[in-house]
């Protein structure tokens, strides 16, 4: 967790830019397992150049997204206001980013499937497919 960083994160010290990438890559780039919180308005700046770091280096990541808007998949109502301008009942999350974490990873839902994922991790190096 890069707010975990006192390196960078003494409030009454000086980091710059520069020190704050180069202090939370290096800390992605020790990690043989990601976990990016997906929740949110959008996809949080910094975990996503996160999960780019990660992705380029070939750390596995797990997305954990339990936004309820993802919910109601199969509801035709939902489906069909789809054609209408601005009604948008599903929640979107950046595709290229999305399209990263699958690619060396996978997204779950909830915290069960999460620590399942971890548990299999660590037993195996592996990520079991959902």
């Amino acid at each position: 967790m890069p707010q975990e960083n006192a390196g960078i994160n003494d409030k009454s010290a000086y980091a710059d830019s520069k020190m704050i990438a180069l202090a939370d890559t290096e800390e992605v780039l020790k990690s043989d397992l990601m976990i990016a919180l997906l929740d949110g308005l959008t996809i949080d700046a910094g975990v996503a150049s996160e999960i780019g770091v990660a992705y380029a280096k070939g750390i596995p990541v797990i997305g954990l997204y339990t936004d309820s808007r993802q919910q109601g998949a199969d509801n035709q109502q939902k489906i069909s206001a789809l054609q209408t301008p601005a009604e948008n009942q599903f929640h979107y999350l950046n595709l290229y980013t999305v399209g990263l974490i699958k690619l060396n990873g996978l997204i779950v839902t909830n915290e069960t499937a999460l620590l399942e994922q971890i548990k299999s991790f660590l037993e195996s190096g592996e990520l079991n497919d959902l």
